[in-house]
């Protein structure tokens, strides 16, 4: 074990010597982070716009939030209702409101006016379709939908028992549906027919696909499941067991990531399959892969952002937000980690900055130790932050 602990005058270094003698030097590298107030309550979600120098957050407090990020400028728009979820349709967004409507809307704008849908059900996921054109939404009532926003239009494709909890849209075009009540389905969205369903125990929160035409779906019974479709059923194979899939994501070959009630991380590459734990303490709430499937991100409830090596088995650790880490998305092509949590702040991680600070395995666990103090006691470490003031919602 670690017995003492000392910074070099410049907080560039950290010197540490164990038990058994041995005397280490860490670099330390900085770490540049700019942390937006931009809410007053917490956020929801986070939308890249196909700019690059734009990204949207949304939270509960009724507005939305506009920032350039390159140079830090925050415009903030009051919506009535809630934003239930919002997804990218080339330069616009698609935002679905708690009272049913869906509106297009271009982040350049100053109001929410084009109307797709109007009121009804609450739309409880978006996705895009076969292409930038096309948007997949469920809603609370089991409805299916397929909108062209340039259209100025919806139109119902299916319909299910339950209410939809998660979409997701194969290299074919079919749509794959995941409800409240356990049901999996793969609809033709040109026939407008359910082609293959499954049943699965629990409501199954998360669903994606994959490029050989297979999907994955995860849900409260802790299983990750791959499902194929033969003829009119959907046959399945449990990859990964456990608590309760909090998030569900793939990366380049089709690797498999999900994340647990119970704070661990399950990694499907192929036929092997790993699992991460002992660094979220509560559940993890997001996770994203880099686009060389080389680093995963992960978010919790414990407000920890964990950042793993998935090539050499290393890892960080830092205590990124007040609360729980709601969503994780790259920018600027990978380049920077946007987090938004509990505590109503958007921030960005460099993301050099972060592989470069990941301790090597079997070194000390210097991340969990660094993770647990303040900001400020960890200004030695070189770690910026920057805090914009709430800005008034206009």
């Amino acid at each position: 074990g670690l017995w003492s602990l000392v910074f070099s005058p410049d907080g560039a270094q950290l010197v540490t010597g164990d038990l058994l003698g041995a005397i280490r030097v860490w670099q330390l590298p900085a770490i540049g982070v700019v942390g937006n107030r931009a809410h007053r309550a917490a956020v929801q979600s986070l939308a890249p716009h196909a700019s690059g120098d734009l990204l949207v957050s949304t939270a509960r407090d009724s507005t939305i939030h506009v920032w350039r990020w390159r140079a830090g400028e925050v415009r903030a728009l009051t919506v009535t209702g809630t934003v239930m979820a919002m997804i990218g349709a080339g330069a616009e967004l698609v935002l679905a409101l708690d009272d049913g409507r869906l509106l297009r809307w271009n982040p350049e704008d100053a109001q929410l006016t084009h109307e797709l849908r109007g009121r009804g059900p609450p739309v409880i996921v978006l996705e895009r379709g076969a292409s930038d054109e096309m948007i997949v939404a469920g809603d609370d009532a089991g409805v299916i939908s397929v909108c062209q926003p340039r259209a100025a239009g919806c139109s119902q494709i299916s319909r299910l028992e339950s209410s939809v909890l998660a979409l997701a849209v194969a290299s074919d075009g079919a749509v794959i549906v995941a409800t409240a009540a356990g049901e999996v389905a793969m609809i033709d969205a040109d026939r407008r027919s359910i082609v293959a369903t499954a049943m699965q125990r629990g409501r199954v929160l998360h669903v994606e696909a994959l490029s050989d035409g297979s999907f994955v779906t995860g849900g409260d019974d802790g299983r990750v499941v791959r499902w194929r479709r033969q003829g009119a059923a959907l046959a399945g194979t449990v990859l990964c067991t456990g608590a309760a899939i909090r998030a569900l994501a793939s990366g380049p070959g089709d690797q498999v990531i999900s994340a647990a009630a119970d704070g661990s991380v399950c990694l499907v590459s192929g036929e092997t399959i790993r699992r991460l734990d002992g660094v979220h303490q509560g559940e993890v709430q997001a996770a994203v892969a880099s686009s060389d499937g080389q680093i995963l991100f992960t978010g919790g409830d414990d407000g920890r952002l964990a950042v793993w090596d998935l090539v050499n088995g290393g890892h960080t650790v830092i205590r990124g937000h007040r609360g729980y880490i709601a969503d994780l998305v790259l920018l600027d092509g990978g380049r920077l980690l946007a987090s938004a949590g509990l505590d109503g702040i958007v921030r960005l991680w460099p993301v050099a900055s972060l592989r470069a600070r990941m301790v090597p395995p079997g070194g000390p666990d210097l991340s969990t130790w660094l993770a647990d103090h303040t900001p400020r006691k960890l200004s030695a470490l070189s770690i910026a932050a920057t805090t914009f003031e709430d800005p008034q919602p206009r």
